[in-house]
This record gives structure tokens, sequence and C-alpha cells, in this order.
């Protein structure tokens, strides 16, 4: 069965500014709908939608969300990317990590990121 994933960054730019508006709205109605799952058994949903887009998707194949985006890592990939480059831990993350301040997120301090290889 093909995938009907849209893979194309330039088209998924072109679509995300084509239906902000659009967006904005369906998001305004799901958080004022009460029939909608809220909680819980919203992030369950969104988290299996999220791992089937995910399967779809090579991470290695371009490289343009680790150009473009702020790359979000968790306490493992700290510990990973840490042995990998040969560092404490502390070391490490006084090198490489921040946090975001709205919400206290991880992150990799640089954007591209640093461990990206041409």
């Amino acid at each position: 069965m093909e995938s009907k994933i849209i893979r194309s960054i330039p088209l998924i730019q072109r679509y995300s500014r084509h239906n902000e508006n659009e967006d904005f709205r369906f998001r305004a109605y799901f958080k004022g709908n009460a029939r909608c799952p809220r909680g819980e058994e919203l992030d369950k949903i969104v988290r299996e939608v999220t791992d089937e887009v995910w399967a779809e998707i090579d991470c290695t194949a371009c490289g343009h969300c680790c150009r473009e985006l702020d790359i979000v890592v968790d306490e493992e990939d700290v510990q990973r990317l840490a042995a990998n480059q040969k560092l404490d831990l502390p070391t490490f993350r006084r090198k490489y990590v921040k946090r975001a301040p709205e919400d206290g997120t991880l992150l990799l301090n640089s954007r591209p990121c640093v461990f990206l290889d041409d």
C-alpha cells in the first residue's frame, strides 16, 4: 500500500501556510467541543497517530528538521550523545543542551544540529 504521507519539504511548508486559518479554526472547535477527548485520552490518540506517521518517515533521509527546528532531547538522548562524544554528562549538558524557557523542555542548543553530518 502506498503511503499518503507527504515528504516534500517545500510542499509541506506550502500546505502549512495555506492551511493555517483552517488549522486554527479546527483547534478552536476541538477545544470548545465537550464531546472531544481530553487529557490522557487525547494524549493517547495523539501518541498513536504520531507513532503511525513516524513509522513512515526516515529521519536520516534529508536532515531538514535538524537544520530548521529546535531538536528536543530526553535524558536517554543526552546520555547516548554524551557517551558518543566521550564527554561526562555535566560537560555535555553545558556544551550542547539548553532548556526551553516556556516549559523546560531539553533542547540541543544550536541550529543546525551540531551532530548533523553533511
